[in-house]
């Protein structure tokens, strides 16, 4: 590597960093404008029988909600599809625990960017991945659109479930 770094026009020793204070030597050193990144919010849908997601920071276990796995009409569609968004969505304690859950306060403020973080990830899990927890994240997607948020969302185990 010394051929390659001799061509280099900055050296940066990354051997101490942790993942922020990278970033942050990176934005310094190299950033034009200093602009404050807007927060990304991923949602993402999983089984829990195939695992929670690692890169989550708040997980939602939805498994208490009415399944329609066990519909036979529903087993084989997912959480995009509209019968069971109507079929999960349709029940008093989804309702309830919807409302409740967009209470919590995981909004991005300024005090989390400033501190560096520019990504929050919220995964939703139910049994197989597939029906409710699509369904909610969906849900969630809708109203943090409103928010004027960016959005990313992974229905990680949609296939599996």
């Amino acid at each position: 590597m010394e051929p390659i770094k001799r061509l280099a026009t900055f050296c940066l020793d990354t051997s101490h960093f942790n993942v922020h204070q990278l970033r942050e030597e990176i934005l310094r050193l190299f950033s034009k404008v200093a602009q404050p990144a807007k927060m990304t919010m991923n949602l993402i849908s999983f089984g829990y029988k195939y695992g929670l997601p690692n890169e989550a920071d708040i997980v939602m276990d939805v498994r208490f909600l009415p399944n329609p796995f066990f519909i036979t009409e529903l087993k084989e569609m997912n959480g995009n599809q509209n019968p069971v968004v109507d079929y999960v969505m349709k029940w008093k304690e989804t309702k309830v625990f919807f409302k409740r859950f967009l209470q919590i306060d995981f909004l991005p403020d300024p005090s989390i960017s400033e501190g560096g973080k520019s990504q929050l990830t919220i995964a939703v899990g139910c049994t197989g991945g597939r029906h409710r927890s699509v369904t909610i994240i969906n849900a969630l997607a809708e109203f943090l659109r409103k928010q004027k948020l960016l959005i990313n969302i992974r229905h990680r185990d949609i296939r599996l479930g």
